[in-house]
């Protein structure tokens, strides 16, 4: 496993959007973050996390990293084009199937729409 993005400070769901199955967890900046932080999923298949959680650390593991997660979703084959990435927080652990990850670090408001997704 090989974790990629580490952030501190609160994430929350900002978006999900079930056409294009994508997911935004956004952290706001506030008096401790100077920056707003943005980490989209897309192609989005599973979700098993809290809808607010402190810390951010994800990595990419293998279906096997979760105990009955083939056998959930297989009859679907939805790992052909998807990876299973764990969503580790301080007070919550999760994971989401999607297709692929991305993030941006700026110093847009709360109100601003992502960088990631500038149309919505």
């Amino acid at each position: 496993m090989t974790q990629f993005l580490s952030f501190r400070g609160r994430f929350q769901w900002w978006l999900y959007t079930k056409s294009h199955g994508q997911l935004l967890l956004r952290r706001n900046k506030n008096a401790g973050h100077p920056t707003r932080v943005d980490v989209l999923f897309k192609n989005v298949a599973m979700v098993q996390l809290a809808t607010v959680f402190d810390g951010l650390e994800v990595t990419e593991a293998t279906v096997d990293a979760i105990p009955g997660l083939r056998e959930q979703l297989g009859a679907l084959d939805l790992f052909t084009e998807r990876k299973v990435y764990l969503v580790h927080g301080v007070n919550s652990n999760g994971y989401i199937v999607a297709g692929s990850v991305t993030w941006n670090e700026d110093e847009g408001e709360y109100h601003e729409p992502s960088k990631l997704l500038p149309d919505l």
